[in-house]
Protein backbone atom coordinates (compact mmCIF):
# COMPACT_ATOMS: atom_id res chain seq x y z
CA UNK A 1 0.00 0.00 0.00
CA UNK A 2 1.30 3.85 -0.69
CA UNK A 3 1.40 6.63 1.54
CA UNK A 4 -2.10 8.02 -0.46
CA UNK A 5 -4.60 7.90 2.55
CA UNK A 6 -7.35 8.83 0.25
CA UNK A 7 -8.31 8.13 -3.46
CA UNK A 8 -11.26 10.12 -4.98
CA UNK A 9 -12.44 7.73 -8.05
CA UNK A 10 -14.57 9.21 -10.68
CA UNK A 11 -16.24 6.68 -13.69
CA UNK A 12 -17.16 9.16 -16.44
CA UNK A 13 -18.42 9.08 -19.96
CA UNK A 14 -18.38 11.88 -22.16
CA UNK A 15 -18.88 14.75 -19.30
CA UNK A 16 -16.47 16.90 -20.58
CA UNK A 17 -18.25 20.10 -19.46
CA UNK A 18 -19.32 18.63 -16.06
CA UNK A 19 -15.59 16.84 -15.24
CA UNK A 20 -13.80 19.77 -15.71
CA UNK A 21 -16.21 21.57 -12.98
CA UNK A 22 -15.49 18.73 -10.49
CA UNK A 23 -11.77 19.51 -11.32
CA UNK A 24 -12.52 23.15 -10.12
CA UNK A 25 -14.09 21.61 -6.73
CA UNK A 26 -10.86 19.56 -6.11
CA UNK A 27 -8.35 22.29 -6.71
CA UNK A 28 -10.44 24.43 -4.39
CA UNK A 29 -9.93 21.86 -1.44
CA UNK A 30 -8.12 22.97 1.74
CA UNK A 31 -6.11 19.60 1.83
CA UNK A 32 -4.80 17.75 -1.18
CA UNK A 33 -3.73 14.13 0.37
CA UNK A 34 -5.58 12.54 -2.07
CA UNK A 35 -5.14 11.15 -5.49
CA UNK A 36 -7.71 11.89 -8.07
CA UNK A 37 -8.87 8.44 -10.19
CA UNK A 38 -10.11 9.04 -13.27
CA UNK A 39 -11.73 5.53 -15.22
CA UNK A 40 -13.25 6.74 -18.35
CA UNK A 41 -15.57 4.12 -19.90
CA UNK A 42 -15.13 5.17 -23.28
CA UNK A 43 -15.80 8.59 -23.45
CA UNK A 44 -16.10 9.62 -27.13
CA UNK A 45 -15.05 13.47 -26.60
CA UNK A 46 -12.43 15.03 -25.50
CA UNK A 47 -12.15 14.16 -22.71
CA UNK A 48 -8.51 12.24 -22.51
CA UNK A 49 -7.13 15.55 -24.13
CA UNK A 50 -8.48 17.55 -21.43
CA UNK A 51 -7.53 15.21 -18.57
CA UNK A 52 -3.86 15.52 -19.71
CA UNK A 53 -4.08 19.35 -19.75
CA UNK A 54 -4.35 19.21 -15.86
CA UNK A 55 -1.48 17.06 -15.08
CA UNK A 56 1.08 18.74 -14.78
CA UNK A 57 -0.55 22.31 -13.24
CA UNK A 58 -3.00 20.11 -10.72
CA UNK A 59 -1.89 20.04 -6.86
CA UNK A 60 -2.65 16.31 -6.66
CA UNK A 61 -1.63 13.66 -8.42
CA UNK A 62 -4.19 12.68 -10.81
CA UNK A 63 -4.17 8.88 -12.77
CA UNK A 64 -6.80 8.57 -16.46
CA UNK A 65 -7.62 4.92 -17.23
CA UNK A 66 -9.46 4.44 -20.39
CA UNK A 67 -11.98 1.39 -20.86
CA UNK A 68 -14.25 -0.17 -23.39
CA UNK A 69 -17.32 0.99 -22.75
CA UNK A 70 -18.58 -1.38 -20.34
CA UNK A 71 -20.79 0.17 -17.69
CA UNK A 72 -20.31 2.21 -14.45
CA UNK A 73 -19.95 -0.95 -12.36
CA UNK A 74 -17.39 -2.43 -14.11
CA UNK A 75 -15.15 1.12 -14.20
CA UNK A 76 -16.06 0.99 -10.41
CA UNK A 77 -14.31 -2.61 -10.21
CA UNK A 78 -11.45 -1.59 -11.72
CA UNK A 79 -10.95 1.89 -9.81
CA UNK A 80 -11.16 -0.12 -7.07
CA UNK A 81 -8.46 -2.65 -8.16
CA UNK A 82 -6.56 0.58 -9.10
CA UNK A 83 -6.50 2.59 -6.02
CA UNK A 84 -3.33 3.64 -4.40
CA UNK A 85 -5.45 4.83 -1.06
CA UNK A 86 -6.33 3.29 1.75
CA UNK A 87 -9.81 4.81 1.59
CA UNK A 88 -11.78 5.39 -1.24
CA UNK A 89 -14.88 7.38 -2.48
CA UNK A 90 -16.68 7.41 -5.52
CA UNK A 91 -17.33 10.82 -6.93
CA UNK A 92 -19.54 11.39 -10.04
CA UNK A 93 -18.54 12.94 -12.46
CA UNK A 94 -21.48 15.34 -12.82
CA UNK A 95 -21.39 15.79 -8.74
CA UNK A 96 -18.89 17.94 -7.24
CA UNK A 97 -17.27 18.68 -3.50
CA UNK A 98 -17.65 21.74 -0.92
CA UNK A 99 -13.70 22.61 -0.36
CA UNK A 100 -13.39 21.04 3.30
CA UNK A 101 -14.46 17.54 1.48
CA UNK A 102 -10.89 16.38 2.18
CA UNK A 103 -9.99 17.67 5.19
CA UNK A 104 -13.17 16.30 6.74
CA UNK A 105 -12.80 12.87 5.56
CA UNK A 106 -8.94 12.52 6.57
CA UNK A 107 -9.89 14.07 9.61
CA UNK A 108 -12.81 11.62 10.05
CA UNK A 109 -10.83 8.15 9.13
CA UNK A 110 -8.46 8.87 12.37
CA UNK A 111 -11.11 7.55 14.55
CA UNK A 112 -11.75 4.59 12.40
CA UNK A 113 -11.34 0.94 13.28
CA UNK A 114 -9.62 -1.55 11.04
CA UNK A 115 -12.57 -2.21 8.29
CA UNK A 116 -14.78 0.89 8.89
CA UNK A 117 -15.67 3.25 6.88
CA UNK A 118 -17.58 7.01 6.46
CA UNK A 119 -20.99 7.56 5.55
CA UNK A 120 -22.17 11.60 4.60
CA UNK A 121 -25.50 12.94 3.39
CA UNK A 122 -25.21 14.45 -0.24
CA UNK A 123 -26.97 17.18 -1.12
CA UNK A 124 -28.95 18.55 -4.21
CA UNK A 125 -27.35 21.20 -6.36
CA UNK A 126 -29.36 24.29 -5.18
CA UNK A 127 -30.51 21.99 -1.49
CA UNK A 128 -29.17 24.86 0.98
CA UNK A 129 -30.11 22.26 4.04
CA UNK A 130 -30.29 18.97 5.05
CA UNK A 131 -34.08 17.49 5.05
CA UNK A 132 -33.29 13.81 6.19
CA UNK A 133 -30.76 12.16 7.82
CA UNK A 134 -30.43 8.99 10.48
CA UNK A 135 -31.81 9.93 14.06
CA UNK A 136 -29.31 10.72 17.14
CA UNK A 137 -28.03 7.73 18.15
CA UNK A 138 -27.31 5.66 14.90
CA UNK A 139 -23.44 6.18 14.78
CA UNK A 140 -22.52 2.98 12.82
CA UNK A 141 -24.70 1.01 10.58
CA UNK A 142 -24.86 -1.74 8.07
CA UNK A 143 -25.25 0.03 4.72
CA UNK A 144 -27.99 -2.06 4.54
CA UNK A 145 -29.58 -0.32 7.57
CA UNK A 146 -30.43 2.59 6.05
CA UNK A 147 -33.42 1.26 4.05
CA UNK A 148 -34.41 -1.87 6.14
CA UNK A 149 -34.03 -0.33 9.66
CA UNK A 150 -34.49 3.31 9.19
CA UNK A 151 -36.15 3.41 6.52
CA UNK A 152 -33.88 5.71 4.39
CA UNK A 153 -33.87 5.85 0.69
CA UNK A 154 -31.46 8.55 0.62
CA UNK A 155 -28.18 9.71 -1.38
CA UNK A 156 -25.45 9.24 0.89
CA UNK A 157 -21.76 9.47 -0.25
CA UNK A 158 -19.61 6.69 1.12
CA UNK A 159 -16.10 6.39 2.37
CA UNK A 160 -14.66 2.94 2.04
CA UNK A 161 -12.18 1.05 3.22
CA UNK A 162 -9.96 0.06 -0.16
CA UNK A 163 -9.14 -3.31 0.89
CA UNK A 164 -12.47 -4.04 1.90
CA UNK A 165 -14.44 -2.47 -0.96
CA UNK A 166 -12.24 -5.00 -3.12
CA UNK A 167 -13.83 -7.81 -1.48
CA UNK A 168 -16.98 -6.83 -3.14
CA UNK A 169 -16.60 -6.31 -6.46
CA UNK A 170 -19.82 -5.26 -8.50
CA UNK A 171 -21.01 -8.55 -10.43
CA UNK A 172 -20.43 -8.49 -14.25
CA UNK A 173 -23.00 -9.76 -16.48
CA UNK A 174 -21.78 -10.41 -20.20
CA UNK A 175 -24.02 -7.87 -22.98
CA UNK A 176 -25.13 -6.16 -19.81
CA UNK A 177 -23.75 -2.45 -18.57
CA UNK A 178 -25.82 -1.65 -15.88
CA UNK A 179 -26.19 -2.91 -12.42
CA UNK A 180 -28.03 -1.11 -9.40
CA UNK A 181 -25.19 -0.61 -6.76
CA UNK A 182 -27.34 -2.66 -3.96
CA UNK A 183 -25.84 -6.20 -5.53
CA UNK A 184 -22.38 -5.05 -4.29
CA UNK A 185 -23.71 -3.20 -0.86
CA UNK A 186 -25.93 -5.49 0.62
CA UNK A 187 -22.86 -7.62 1.21
CA UNK A 188 -21.00 -4.81 3.42
CA UNK A 189 -22.32 -6.47 6.83
CA UNK A 190 -19.80 -6.55 10.28
CA UNK A 191 -18.02 -5.65 11.18
CA UNK A 192 -17.63 -3.86 7.89
CA UNK A 193 -19.85 -0.87 9.49
CA UNK A 194 -19.77 2.53 8.10
CA UNK A 195 -19.58 5.88 11.08
CA UNK A 196 -22.19 8.59 10.34
CA UNK A 197 -21.65 11.92 10.03
CA UNK A 198 -23.56 14.68 9.19
CA UNK A 199 -21.05 17.01 7.46
CA UNK A 200 -22.50 17.87 4.05
CA UNK A 201 -19.77 18.57 1.99
CA UNK A 202 -20.72 16.36 -1.67
CA UNK A 203 -23.27 18.02 -4.13
CA UNK A 204 -25.18 16.58 -6.74
CA UNK A 205 -27.34 16.57 -9.32
CA UNK A 206 -28.44 14.13 -12.20
CA UNK A 207 -28.79 15.09 -16.19
CA UNK A 208 -31.26 14.00 -18.07
CA UNK A 209 -29.82 10.98 -19.73
CA UNK A 210 -28.02 10.07 -16.65
CA UNK A 211 -28.37 6.39 -14.60
CA UNK A 212 -30.81 7.24 -12.30
CA UNK A 213 -33.11 9.42 -15.03
CA UNK A 214 -33.37 6.23 -17.10
CA UNK A 215 -33.77 3.54 -14.02
CA UNK A 216 -36.58 1.58 -15.89
CA UNK A 217 -34.66 1.88 -19.35
CA UNK A 218 -31.46 0.61 -17.57
CA UNK A 219 -33.07 -2.45 -15.96
CA UNK A 220 -34.94 -3.32 -18.69
CA UNK A 221 -31.22 -3.39 -20.80
CA UNK A 222 -29.62 -5.51 -17.69
CA UNK A 223 -32.46 -7.82 -16.63
CA UNK A 224 -30.20 -10.18 -15.22
CA UNK A 225 -27.71 -7.67 -13.23
CA UNK A 226 -30.86 -6.15 -12.08
CA UNK A 227 -32.42 -9.43 -10.98
CA UNK A 228 -29.44 -10.28 -9.00
CA UNK A 229 -29.39 -6.60 -6.80
CA UNK A 230 -32.99 -7.29 -6.54
CA UNK A 231 -32.55 -10.86 -5.07
CA UNK A 232 -29.76 -9.24 -2.77
CA UNK A 233 -32.19 -6.73 -1.67
CA UNK A 234 -34.71 -9.45 -0.91
CA UNK A 235 -32.58 -11.71 0.80
CA UNK A 236 -30.61 -8.98 2.86
CA UNK A 237 -34.43 -8.02 4.32
CA UNK A 238 -35.04 -11.32 5.65
CA UNK A 239 -32.54 -10.35 8.08
CA UNK A 240 -34.21 -7.79 9.97
CA UNK A 241 -37.85 -7.97 11.55
CA UNK A 242 -40.87 -5.79 11.58
CA UNK A 243 -42.91 -4.42 8.83
CA UNK A 244 -40.67 -2.43 7.48
CA UNK A 245 -38.52 -5.08 6.98
CA UNK A 246 -41.46 -6.67 4.97
CA UNK A 247 -42.62 -4.30 2.97
CA UNK A 248 -38.38 -4.41 1.81
CA UNK A 249 -39.11 -7.64 0.76
CA UNK A 250 -42.47 -7.37 -0.81
CA UNK A 251 -40.85 -4.27 -2.89
CA UNK A 252 -37.91 -6.42 -4.13
CA UNK A 253 -40.21 -9.24 -5.27
CA UNK A 254 -42.65 -7.14 -6.92
CA UNK A 255 -39.46 -5.66 -8.84
CA UNK A 256 -38.03 -8.70 -10.02
CA UNK A 257 -41.77 -10.04 -11.02
CA UNK A 258 -42.59 -6.97 -12.86
CA UNK A 259 -39.03 -7.16 -14.78
CA UNK A 260 -39.92 -11.04 -15.80
CA UNK A 261 -43.05 -10.43 -17.00
CA UNK A 262 -41.79 -7.10 -19.51
CA UNK A 263 -38.48 -8.91 -20.20
CA UNK A 264 -40.60 -13.04 -20.66
CA UNK A 265 -38.46 -14.08 -18.01
CA UNK A 266 -39.33 -17.41 -15.31
CA UNK A 267 -41.70 -15.79 -11.97
CA UNK A 268 -40.56 -16.37 -8.87
CA UNK A 269 -40.26 -19.92 -8.67
CA UNK A 270 -37.04 -20.57 -6.36
CA UNK A 271 -37.26 -17.15 -4.98
CA UNK A 272 -40.20 -16.92 -2.51
CA UNK A 273 -41.69 -19.98 -0.61
CA UNK A 274 -44.58 -18.31 1.05
CA UNK A 275 -47.51 -19.02 -1.08
CA UNK A 276 -49.49 -15.96 0.34
CA UNK A 277 -46.61 -13.49 -0.35
CA UNK A 278 -46.36 -14.99 -4.09
CA UNK A 279 -50.03 -14.71 -3.98
CA UNK A 280 -49.75 -10.85 -3.07
CA UNK A 281 -46.79 -10.38 -5.21
CA UNK A 282 -48.43 -11.30 -8.69
CA UNK A 283 -51.39 -8.67 -8.86
CA UNK A 284 -49.26 -5.96 -7.99
CA UNK A 285 -46.60 -6.28 -10.13
CA UNK A 286 -48.53 -6.60 -13.37
CA UNK A 287 -49.72 -3.34 -12.12
CA UNK A 288 -46.17 -1.88 -11.56
CA UNK A 289 -45.10 -3.94 -15.07
CA UNK A 290 -47.47 -1.47 -16.72
CA UNK A 291 -46.51 1.59 -15.64
CA UNK A 292 -42.79 1.22 -15.11
CA UNK A 293 -42.13 -0.70 -18.80
CA UNK A 294 -45.35 0.64 -21.05
CA UNK A 295 -46.79 -3.00 -21.74
CA UNK A 296 -50.41 -3.00 -21.88
CA UNK A 297 -51.80 -5.97 -20.36
CA UNK A 298 -54.95 -7.13 -21.63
Amino acid sequence: MSNTLLTIFTPTYNRINELERLYSSLISQTDFRFEWLIVDDGSTDDTENMVVSWLDASPFPIRYIKQPNSGKHVAHNLGAAEASGEYFICVDSDDWLEPNAVETILHDITALDTEEGLLYPKLFAHQTALDTWFPDGADKIELADMRMKYGLVIETAIVFNTDVLRRHSFPVVQGERFIPEGSAYYDFVAPELFCVHNEPFYRCEYLEEGLTKNIWKNWLGSPVGTRMALVKRHESARRYSGARALRERISALVGIESLNMAVAEPTLSGIVSNRVLALLVFPLSVLVERRRFGRKVS
